[in-house]
């Protein structure tokens, strides 16, 4: 297998994975409208890598400790897993999503 084939393999699978999982506009969940739009998933938040800046810098994403900020393909993921301090910021969106989700 070359690398390419490989690189190709893997984004099909994180597509796969986040196929059906809400999209929607950051704003919509308190975060700067410059963020754009993001995935929610239960314990997870996925932006696309080429965009994962403005997250970072609007959304205050980047004190988010890097041990929780995975970078599969072309996606960053954020996680819940080790949450605490400034890392609950990928549960309060979440969080926030159930809220409008329930209403």
């Amino acid at each position: 297998m070359e690398f390419g084939d490989l690189f190709y393999n893997v984004n099909e699978m994180v597509r796969q994975f986040l196929d059906g999982k809400p999209v929607i506009d950051a704003e919509t969940v308190g975060l700067d409208r410059r963020c754009g739009f993001i995935t929610i998933g239960e314990d997870f938040i996925a932006k696309e890598k080429h965009s994962d800046g403005s997250l970072q810098y609007y959304g205050g994403f980047e004190y988010i400790s890097k041990e929780f900020r995975y970078e599969i393909g072309e996606w960053v993921f954020y996680t819940t897993e080790g949450c605490w301090g400034s890392d609950c910021r990928v549960s309060e969106v979440i969080e926030r999503f159930q809220e409008l989700e329930e209403a």
